[in-house]
């Protein structure tokens, strides 16, 4: 039974969820929280918006965007998953609460589904794992609550400029000038929640004023 999770394995490691765990625990985790293996072809929906979620899930291969439709008809990037990380999990411990976004596989995309009740409820071995995963899901929720405050602080910034320097900074790493972002052009544009020919203007005017240099999402602060 547990021969379906192994060609995951090494993606499984590397979830914070299971930090400090080995292969084989992972493994018998997966197996005694009925964990269930899922397959997304891209473009195929994850989860609806207005849907009550009961189970936490990782991506395993592929990759998905978290999008908020506001009642206008407008979408808004809300999150990015990758590989090895974690999604609707602060949903699914909402208990019962209806998702604000819906998720979508940009491509073919494999996720494994964990049951939130068998995240709380520790098997009848009493084993170790359990206090672990639950220990590092905590540290998961505390780096999400940053983030969520870091992505405030794009969206309250007034001006185009100090958005876009704002998320520069967000993402610059021990004081380099290069910064790498993890989205395109349109991804970056909905994440400040700005029309996307107005970014690219200001990013030009940007450029041109040597404030910063960029070459697709590769950007140079000046």
């Amino acid at each position: 039974m547990q021969q379906k999770w192994k060609n995951f394995s090494q993606t499984l490691e590397r979830c914070p969820m299971f930090c400090g765990l080995t292969e084989d625990e992972i493994m018998d985790y997966l197996v005694c929280s009925k964990a269930e293996l899922k397959e997304y072809s891209k473009g195929q929906i994850i989860i609806s918006q207005g849907e009550k979620i009961n189970k936490i899930g990782i991506l395993l291969s592929g990759r998905a965007e978290a999008t908020k439709i506001d009642p206008y008809g407008n979408a808004y990037l809300a999150a990015q998953v990758t590989e090895s990380h974690l999604f609707a999990d602060l949903l699914a411990a909402g208990e019962g609460k209806e998702s604000p976004v819906t998720v979508i596989a940009t491509k073919d995309s494999s996720a494994c589904m964990i049951p939130w009740k068998s995240v709380l409820l520790r098997c009848d071995k009493n084993c170790r794992k359990h206090d672990i995963i639950l220990e590092n899901l905590i540290k998961v929720f505390s780096n999400k609550f940053f983030d969520l405050f870091n992505r405030i602080d794009c969206l309250t910034a007034r001006k185009v400029e100090d958005k876009v320097l704002t998320l520069l900074e967000k993402h610059r790493k021990d004081g380099e000038s290069k910064v790498i972002l993890p989205f395109d052009r349109e991804g970056m544009a909905n994440y400040l929640a700005i029309d996307r020919s107005a970014l690219s203007r200001e990013l030009s005017r940007m450029k041109e004023k040597g404030i910063i240099d960029y070459n697709k999402n590769e950007f140079i602060i000046k």
